[in-house]
């Protein structure tokens, strides 16, 4: 059994794969497909921990009772019907019997776990089986399977994806065959495309099959049943098996807007109207519409246009200064973020300059920060620097435009400083630089406060409180390891002395030690906080009692833990 491949995905890269796209169906190239996704697989993982796309996440670890948690924040619950706890591929899983087992998940199907033909979607999983009968592992539909998509494993042990409604659909069949009776990890890729979506199965960590196919057009709120272990919208096809860690990612309307691209000239006269070009190429090809702000208070208005085609527009202005023009598109599932392309109408003063330099340093030591501004006329520049501390450069230059004026500065105590500079030439003076902070002798956060039940029971979910002061008062990023190998990792910005509320289960009976340290802005790490809470067995009691009458302990071992760390 290979390691589980790391399933972090944002779905604007996936377009970048190459996919042909045909109006009857074509098979993929697998081993160029593979290395892509080994490619990307790094992007998946930082955009992961920026966005949150898990829509649902069955780890199925409770070994007991008749609800299958959600993990993700959404807190899809299902209702377990017949389905029997056993050992997992990780943990615990569910066992379903292959007669009438399944998990409801029914009242999340409309709009929640419901999707678009366009969406992009991974659904993974774990399973065992040794099934020679056909049998449905997650499904999704409208009452008579119109539209329905499902996962299922086959009687002769292919994997089987599919997505259909009215006549029309794509069914992908997997070349492998897994109803071996071991752990198999399975994602299943769905790159939703206006004409022909794209499926890909992984198996293992390996690409299995992928293939490109027409669907007839389907919405998310015309789902209204959900299901795993059956088909959702009759109950038919029992699956025969384990399934452990059933996950979706779904990432709504597709492929993300391109922003368009701005041609056009940089320097011109006021009154004179000037052509500017703009064109956007659309991920998946749909119409789109092209936004343009002119930077002087006017703007176009959204103008429709198709995928690549160049919209040229023209635009004069009245007045001399720095116009920034900025374009946005959009099709019917996004905004694109915003295009820039400057233009410098008739004489003005120099940009206001860019400073470069640390941000952070000691008191009484010297550091050296970089200027660089730009005079549209090509003449020389004098500068102007504010250390932020009551002191300033005064007047100095001449220097060349776009130059890098290199300049020192210390400051004598504690404190957060901003550095701001402006740039003269010999028609006057420009704007202010936005500023550049320096911290001196920064200080790190506090040490963490944590409130919460000191006991439980296991499979329950308890709530836990986190607060963490900065001295400085910087923002504050969490790190929380819950003792059971869980654990949140740079989890911020916060403000500091702001309380967070997490939630947790364990699923042994053990005495867990949390921890959990801030970091503020500047990377200065705080000492460890402690707490323990107490899944318990019968001979824990009696330390369970002391330790709701003795909370002072809690601190004592705050102290202990940083004396042993």
């Amino acid at each position: 059994m290979k390691k589980k491949a790391t399933t972090a995905l944002i779905f604007m890269i996936l377009v970048a794969t190459p996919i042909l796209s045909v109006s009857g169906s074509e098979y993929i190239d697998k081993t160029e497909m593979k290395e892509q996704h080994v490619l990307n697989n790094q992007e998946f993982a930082r955009t992961m921990v920026e966005n949150n796309y898990i829509l649902g996440n069955w780890k199925f670890n409770e070994n007991n009772g008749n609800v299958a948690h959600d993990a993700s924040v959404h807190g899809f619950d299902g209702t377990i019907y017949g389905a029997s706890w056993t050992t997992g591929y990780s943990s615990y899983a569910l066992d379903f019997d292959g007669a009438n087992d399944y998990v409801s998940l029914d009242a999340y199907a409309e709009n929640y776990l419901g999707f678009n033909k366009t969406d992009d979607l991974i659904f993974s999983f774990y399973f065992k089986s040794s099934s020679t009968n056909k049998g449905v592992i997650y499904s999704v539909s409208a009452p008579a399977y119109n539209p329905g998509s499902h996962v299922a494993l086959n009687p002769n042990g292919t994997l089987e994806f599919k997505a259909w409604r009215l006549s029309c659909g794509i069914t992908v069949t997997s070349e492998g065959v897994y109803n071996d009776d071991e752990w198999h990890y399975v994602e299943v890729w769905y790159n939703g495309m206006p004409a022909n979506p794209t499926v890909l199965i992984y198996v293992d960590d390996e690409l299995d099959t992928s293939l490109t196919y027409y669907v007839c057009t389907f919405s998310a709120d015309q789902f209204n049943k959900a299901k795993i272990g059956t088909r959702s919208n009759d109950s038919v096809n029992f699956f025969d098996g384990k399934i452990d860690e059933l996950k979706i990612i779904k990432y709504p309307g597709g492929n993300e807007q391109n922003p368009p691209v701005i041609e056009g000239p940089i320097e011109g006269e006021t009154g004179v109207k000037y052509d500017f070009s703009f064109t956007t190429n659309d991920p998946e090809g749909d119409d789109i519409e092209i936004y343009i702000d002119w930077g002087d208070g006017s703007n176009s208005g959204w103008i429709p246009c198709e995928s690549g085609e160049e919209v040229i527009k023209s635009h004069s202005w009245s007045k001399n200064g720095l116009y920034e023009i900025r374009a946005q598109s959009r099709d019917v599932w996004h905004f694109s973020s915003w295009s820039k392309h400057k233009i410098r109408i008739g004489d003005i003063p120099p940009d206001p300059p860019t400073i470069t330099g640390p941000d952070l340093g000691e008191s009484g030591v010297e550091y050296e920060f970089t200027f660089n501004a730009i005079d549209y006329n090509g003449g020389n520049i004098w500068l102007y620097i504010d250390w932020g501390d009551g002191t300033n450069s005064g007047w100095i230059g001449p220097y060349e435009s776009g130059s890098d004026v290199k300049v020192k500065n210390s400051w004598s105590h504690k404190g957060i400083y901003e550095i701001t500079a402006k740039a003269k030439d010999q028609l006057g003076e420009g704007k202010w630089s936005d500023p550049h902070k320096i911290v001196i002798d920064n200080d790190p956060p506090n040490m963490v406060t944590i409130t919460g039940p000191t006991s439980g029971k296991i499979g329950e979910l308890y709530q836990f409180n986190f607060t963490a002061t900065d001295p400085d008062g910087d923002n504050v990023y969490y790190y929380i390891y819950w003792g059971d190998g869980d654990k949140e990792e740079n989890f911020g910005p916060y403000a500091s002395g702001e309380k967070i509320t997490l939630s947790h289960r364990w699923d042994e009976r053990e005495t867990f030690s949390i921890k959990a340290k801030a970091r503020d802005i500047y990377d200065a790490f705080g000492k460890n906080g402690t707490f323990l809470v107490i899944i318990p067995k019968n001979r824990n009691m009696w330390f369970l009692n002391w330790l709701d009458r003795f909370p002072f302990l809690q601190k004592l071992l705050d102290i202990l833990e940083n004396i042993r760390t």
